[in-house]
Formats: C-alpha cells, sequence, structure tokens
C-alpha cells in the first residue's frame, strides 16, 4: 500500500557526523518493516525534493513488495 513518501532524518546534535548513515532511501509502502521502523523511531522527514541535490533513492524493500503486490 502507497504512503506519503518519508526518510529516515537523524537527530544530529546526538549523532557524531562520521557515524550518520548516508543519504538514506525514502519509503513509501506502509508494509516494509524498515519503514515502519523509521516511522517508529520519530526521526523522520517527509520526502519533499525540491532540487536534484536533495533526490534519494528508493528503499529496495518499498520496490519489491510492490513488484510482490503487481
Amino acid at each position: 500500500m502507497r504512503i506519503a513518501p518519508f526518510y529516515y532524518d537523524p537527530p544530529t546534535a546526538a549523532t557524531p557526523p562520521a557515524t550518520r548513515p548516508p543519504r538514506a532511501p525514502y519509503h513509501d509502502n506502509s508494509d516494509c518493516p524498515e519503514g515502519q521502523r523509521v516511522r517508529a523511531s520519530g526521526h523522520w522527514r517527509p520526502y519533499e525534493p525540491t532540487r536534484v541535490a536533495d533526490t534519494r533513492v528508493r528503499c529496495p524493500v518499498c520496490l519489491a513488495l510492490d513488484k510482490l503486490s503487481s
């Protein structure tokens, strides 16, 4: 099931720059377990890119779930 896209956004003060993950993929399938963990953590943002530099890849689990349901 498709939902509004969102991605992991770690709290910068609590996460040292060296340990921050690379640009996190966005999630848009409500059945994705990784996306559910991101939502439960409370550290997420809506994915609404306005510049090319803001673009992200789509979560591979979300992609696979969509292929299974088609």
